[in-house]
């Protein structure tokens, strides 16, 4: 593991650049990532953390992500039992 110097960016600048932040710095920070061992470290590990996130966002949640949980089955139900009023 190579280490991390003061001209590096910190984690958060690098999270940033993940999420596409736009930055005046993003070009440096795209020639410092080329050149630096530790930062592509930081990025890789950055990436597996915001992989989850990012993959939800992207295609939001679905009611199979909440189908097995009490909560939704009980307002399932409750929806169910409601009487429904004509249009």
């Amino acid at each position: 593991m190579s280490v991390v110097n003061k001209s590096c960016p910190d984690q958060s600048s690098w999270r940033e650049f993940l999420q596409g932040d736009d930055s005046k710095l993003s070009v440096e920070m795209e020639i410092h990532q080329d050149r630096c061992q530790a930062c592509q470290q930081v990025l890789l590990e950055l990436e597996d953390e915001l992989r989850p996130l990012q993959v939800l966002l992207r295609h939001g949640v679905q009611q199979q992500d909440f189908s097995a949980e009490q909560e939704f089955k009980q307002a399932e139900e409750n929806l169910i039992q409601f009487p429904q009023r004509d249009a």
